[in-house]
């Protein structure tokens, strides 16, 4: 494999801070006016291995897997958010939740009110993780959903024309 040059060194670096590729080949010194220049960069062999390889070591570093993603939004997903409640109704103290419940709260806001009488008294607003989104994300990541059109093969495609083709034929050409 080809050995990078100074440039594509420094734009493969300036590509791993946000993954814009226009972005990094202008911070690189490439000219902004051509449009084809992050193409080309991006189609080269050796600088789309050296992303890669920067990017796995970062994933390695910070251990993202695939596993471990699909859990996180499975614990949104399937989060309850009575966890965050003991037997009492009171509100446990984060520190007290399980993973699960922790990643599907999105929010918490705790307000003391003082009584007159010196009574104190806790309010809590509880924000709940996007729980549709998670779902949404599981049932795609599981292709439960088909809402894409598919052609199989031409041919089909050709068939079903031809026959539309004839039956307006057929109508002596006629609109609805």
């Amino acid at each position: 494999m080809a050995e990078l040059t100074a440039r594509q060194r420094l734009f493969v670096a300036e590509y791993l801070k946000d993954l814009n590729a226009t972005q990094a080949a202008v911070r690189a010194g490439f000219s902004g006016k051509s449009k084809d220049t992050p193409v080309r960069l991006m189609a080269n062999e050796a600088v789309r291995a050296e992303i890669e390889r920067a990017l796995g070591a970062r994933l390695e570093k910070l251990e993202i897997t695939a596993e471990r993603v699909l859990a996180a939004i499975a614990d949104i997903a399937f989060g309850d958010v009575r966890d965050v409640f003991d037997e009492e109704g009171a509100l446990k103290a984060p520190s007290e939740w399980d993973d699960r419940t922790a990643a599907a709260v999105a929010g918490l806001e705790l307000n003391t009110l003082a009584k007159a009488r010196g009574d104190v008294v806790h309010v809590a607003k509880i924000k709940r993780a996007d729980r549709l989104k998670a779902l949404d994300m599981l049932a795609r990541h599981h292709s439960l959903y088909h809402d894409r059109l598919e052609i199989k093969g031409l041919e089909a495609l050709s068939e079903r024309l031809a026959r539309a083709k004839a039956r307006r034929a057929g109508d002596g050409g006629a609109e609805g």
